[in-house]
């Protein structure tokens, strides 16, 4: 299995608009808090069994799984990319100042569309991951630097994983599903890493529920673990010798997920059978429960979703019945309205994670099997954006293009961070009838492109130059075209982000 560094996959996170594409940089001024979308992981079929945390400095980190996508019908799949991950892979985004960092935790996984991932990060900045394969755990971190191989946590019938990493050690709560003599049945446990192993204690017995998730974390010498059973939430609470549990809310139970203040004290989010979204935190021997939304139905998958940065405010996040993500924040005091996040159509599976500049949310976007984000800003953040673009006239580009041939002799190139931004040009245009040298400048490091025309996009191709891993140059020659037109092009490898027109017309 090769492992890839911490510091491999660079991705800018945001564009400038200098000698590139043609893209508008607009500052945005948001009248208060503001969502703004953008995109972590496009490659492959990634995100499934997504999960999210903050590192000390406040950074969202993204645990998922990618899985080779399928090619569209009529369409041929990408050429894969040498330096990629073998896939299926457990993966790692995390963002770094302005840049998205992306690693496997493990490659050629036993992992299916339905496993589920936990990520957290410990004080000293290493990112400890669980995953379920096959109904049995797994675990890895990159406590030295690159992420170890995958050690098996004693499991069986595992589901709903989370973790916990600090002073008290590294600590992953979970359901085991199980037939009992009267139907299905779990076990709430708790794994907690040694030096000789994991050791795993049951920490409850639980009614499996629908949306079988935990959370778990530390205080001291305590381990609490969120639970839901037969439509109830409830928290085991542990000083290391008897576990003992109480009941949160009567009515509740799905989808629980759990994130400690600053002083320790959990607080709970979670879905009700009929799926109304709730929060809930200790108020002296009770619980105070706070209904959040009514999101039509409990969703098919994934959880709510909650964080609380260093000073107290809560984001929740949640799926919809529709098929959307909302949020929901108590920043001016009490919970806001439900807002829908921007690009979340066919958004799955949220997350949610505390930072300095604001919360920020993340989903699988089923539509465009992607990792996507929402980071919540009071700022102006300087983001790019594709230039509006009309419908093409003809040969199916990217748009009506504005350029027009000047000789056959063309040149490109895919500036650092490319697979994110696009190519240095959107817009190619050739003589008819003329031979042609394509000079492409791959300035984008360890990273593969090329550069193809097809008739139209997801047409037939004619031309398809050698892929090249940057930083690396090459001139494709291509034979004449004989006919007038916008034709497209794109970069094979990242289909998806890197396309513009091809026009052929009279010099």
């Amino acid at each position: 299995m090769r492992k890839l560094s911490v510091h491999a996959a660079l991705i800018a996170l945001i564009a400038v608009a200098c000698g590139g594409p043609e893209i508008a940089a607009r500052r945005l001024e948001p009248g208060g808090p503001t969502l703004f979308p953008g995109v972590v992981d496009i490659d492959g079929d990634a995100g499934a069994g997504l999960s999210m945390a903050s590192d000390a400095e406040g950074n969202p980190q993204f645990a998922y799984l990618a899985f080779e996508e399928e090619a569209a019908e009529g369409e041929e799949a990408p050429p894969a990319d040498p330096l990629a991950p073998t896939l299926p892979a457990v993966k790692l985004a995390f963002l770094t100042g302005d840049i998205w960092n992306r690693v496997a935790v493990a490659e050629e996984a036993g992992v299916t569309p339905e496993d589920q991932t936990a990520v957290a990060v410990d004080a000293d900045g290493v990112h400890h991951v669980v995953w379920t394969e096959g109904g049995e755990l797994r675990y890895a971190s990159d406590a030295e630097g690159e992420f170890s191989e995958p050690e098996p946590i004693p499991s069986s019938g595992a589901v709903g994983p989370s973790i916990a990493a600090g002073r008290g050690g590294v600590r992953v709560a979970f359901y085991e599903i199980g037939e009992g003599p009267e139907g299905p049945g779990a076990l709430v446990r708790v794994a907690t890493a040694g030096g000789g192993g994991w050791e795993v204690e049951t920490a409850a017995e639980a009614g499996p529920p629908s949306l079988p998730t935990t959370g778990i974390g530390m205080a001291g010498r305590e381990t609490i673990v969120a639970y839901g059973s037969e439509g109830q939430t409830l928290v085991a609470r542990s000083t290391g010798g008897r576990w003992t549990s109480e009941s949160v809310d009567q009515e509740g139970g799905e989808g629980v997920r759990m994130a400690q203040d600053a002083d320790g004290v959990p607080h709970l989010a979670y879905f009700t059978e009929d799926g109304s979204v709730k929060h809930a935190h200790p108020a002296g021997a009770d619980w105070e429960i706070t209904e959040i939304a009514d999101a039509g139905g409990l969703p098919d998958a994934g959880s709510a979703a909650i964080a609380v940065d260093p000073e107290g405010i809560h984001g929740i996040a949640w799926e919809t019945s529709d098929d959307v993500i909302e949020f929901s924040t108590n920043e001016e005091g009490e919970f806001s309205e439900p807002e829908e996040v921007p690009s979340s159509a066919s958004g799955t599976q949220p997350g949610v994670a505390a930072g300095e500049g604001g919360a920020m949310i993340g989903w699988y976007e089923t539509e465009g099997t992607e990792v996507q984000f929402a980071i919540r800003s009071e700022d102006e953040p300087l983001l790019a954006f594709p230039s509006p673009t009309a419908p093409p006239e003809d040969g199916g580009g990217t748009a009506t293009a504005e350029c027009q041939p000047e000789g056959p002799g063309l040149a490109i190139e895919a500036p650092p961070g490319a697979a994110g931004t696009g190519f240095s040009t959107d817009c190619l245009a050739a003589p008819v009838g003329e031979a042609l040298s394509i000079d492409f400048n791959n300035q984008d490091p360890q990273v593969q492109h090329n550069v193809a025309i097809y008739t139209e996009s997801g047409g037939e191709e004619v031309f398809m130059g050698e892929i090249i891993t940057g930083p690396d140059s090459i001139t494709y020659d291509v034979d004449p075209i004989d006919e007038e037109g916008n034709l497209f092009f794109q970069c094979d490898v990242h289909a998806s982000t890197m396309t513009g027109t091809f026009v052929v017309a009279e010099v």
